[in-house]
């Protein structure tokens, strides 16, 4: 099937809906075309295959960069049908919206479950609640297998180190919830475990840094490329805030303020990015309880793979009442082959039933993030019940 997606706009709902869809060809005149074009139809899809009338190497260029900016996981090369050539937006066959939803969910197979590790043992909040809630979330969300490595304590001898070897290279996707300090002197992994890990990332298994990951590894290049910003000194390097209108703004480093936040409280989420599989589907803005509000993150002033601002996908922004700044809450990218969400939110203390894991909208947006880095699509539903900027909703 070929099809040009400004002439058949209900194939972007239908790839929404359809997460499993089989083969489908796009077709277009011109590589400009696929930002309005591509992106809603190609976020909903596993398997993609780009067509373009210019030229075949025109299509395997332009894919390579989509696969490279995690739109697609795979696309295969387009040849030009032998003997004919299809004239500028027209599609080579018509069939109707209701056989095409019909002929995709009959070709949609039941998705394996998505394998993930979680890795932790130190911290500076409460790991043990934290892994747990992860364990409870994926677990409800029923796409995840779920498997734990948990390191030795701070002050395990060095043979403890040496036999500590988490299994990255059969996951799908590895959740920190480690974080061994926030400066020079923090905890690190062995360092083949490091080179493992980015090995294991480079070639396409996903990364999530839940809450308080992004503290950890001040001096592990790689890894504070990975998470984009992190918990690190004014100087360290350039923040990302978000303006009145949304537009994403650099703070140069040495400007602004520090890494930070207040006791937790309640407060609003905006979600910035309805095209990513991620946040589709969700409301504008919801209420979320009883949470950490962080500022003040700083990336690498010179990393290897581009600007900040140009690498990170910010989803979710709060308004923070102590920087009084727009503050990226969720964000992604992609680094090699694997792709990297990063949640903020998600904090845990001792004693506490720490209710912000049980909002609807975190758990809904961290089970999504996890599939999104396990496997580059989402299908994840929106919860029946999902909390609105007046209400907060808790999962039962």
């Amino acid at each position: 099937m070929v099809y040009r997606l400004s002439e058949n706009p209900f194939l972007i709902q239908a790839s929404q809906a359809i997460a499993a869809a089989p083969f489908a060809y796009i077709l277009c005149d011109h590589p400009k075309e696929l930002p309005t074009d591509y992106v809603s139809m190609a976020e909903g899809h596993h398997d993609m295959i780009l067509g373009m009338q210019e030229s075949p190497e025109a299509a395997v260029r332009v894919t390579r960069r989509l696969i490279g900016n995690g739109w697609i996981t795979r696309a295969a090369r387009w040849h030009r049908p032998p003997h004919r050539r299809c004239r500028a937006g027209k599609p080579h066959m018509r069939i109707s919206r209701r056989t095409f939803l019909l002929t995709t969910a009959a070709g949609a197979a039941p998705a394996k479950k998505l394998r993930v590790l979680v890795i932790d043992g130190i911290n500076n909040h409460d790991w043990q609640a934290g892994t747990k809630e992860i364990r409870r979330i994926l677990d409800a969300a029923g796409r995840f297998t779920v498997a734990v490595s948990t390191s030795p304590p701070k002050d395990a001898p060095t043979a403890a180190w040496d036999a500590w070897r988490p299994d990255f290279q059969s996951r799908d996707v590895i959740v920190s919830n480690f974080n061994g300090g926030h400066l020079a002197d923090g905890v690190r992994w062995p360092r083949p475990v490091e080179e493992t890990f980015e090995a294991a990332v480079r070639r396409g298994c996903g990364f999530v840094s839940f809450h308080a990951a992004n503290n950890a590894f001040l001096g592990w290049e790689d890894y504070n490329e990975m998470i984009g910003l992190g918990w690190r000194d004014i100087n360290y390097g350039p923040g990302l805030i978000v303006d009145e209108n949304e537009k994403v703004v650099v703070v140069p480093a040495g400007q602004g303020l520090g890494p930070g936040h207040g006791p937790p409280h309640t407060f609003t989420m905006s979600m910035m990015d309805p095209r990513h599989p991620i946040t589709a589907g969700m409301p504008k803005q919801w209420l979320h309880p009883t949470e950490q509000l962080t500022h003040g993150q700083h990336g690498p002033a010179n990393p290897k793979h581009g600007a900040l601002e140009k690498e990170l996908r910010i989803l979710t922004y709060a308004l923070s009442k102590d920087s009084h700044r727009r503050e990226p809450m969720d964000w992604v990218r992609t680094w090699g082959a694997g792709r990297v969400y990063v949640t903020l939110l998600g904090h845990t203390s001792r004693n506490s039933e720490n209710p912000n894991c049980r909002c609807a909208g975190f758990e809904t947006l961290f089970a999504r993030g996890v599939e999104w880095a396990a496997s580059g699509r989402v299908t994840i539903p929106m919860p029946a019940r999902f909390p609105s900027a007046q209400d907060i909703v808790y999962s039962s």
